[in-house]
């Protein structure tokens, strides 16, 4: 909590914060489009922990009710093929513009 938010990442909250659907859309897709890690996109947008940022992005997928590998987990993705930036961010414009999750997205670019 220190290292992305500093000191003010250690004082305690009397409630849970809330984020809008813009700021979690904005995270989740910045972070698929590999304009920061998960610690660098948590700190750019204020979130305590990455594991917040992770669920959105479970989310976001459409992988909400599966464990994935980072958890020991089953392997929830198949090796799909190499996929330049420009394609990735034509992609996450796809989902946005059209109402679709990253994994309807893969099909239809078969990556």
């Amino acid at each position: 909590m220190y290292q992305s938010l500093g000191a003010d990442g250690l004082k305690t909250s009397p409630k849970l914060s809330a984020y809008s659907a813009e700021t979690k859309l904005n995270a989740v897709c910045d972070y698929l489009t590999g304009k920061g890690t998960l610690r660098e996109i948590q700190k750019k947008y204020g979130i305590p922990s990455d594991k917040q940022l992770r669920n959105w992005i479970m989310k976001y997928n459409g992988r909400e009710n599966q464990k994935t590998s980072f958890t020991g987990g089953n392997r929830i993705m198949a090796k799909g093929r190499k996929t330049s930036y420009k394609k990735q961010v034509e992609m996450v414009t796809y989902c946005i513009e059209y109402g679709m999750d990253y994994t309807q997205a893969a099909e239809k670019y078969q990556v």
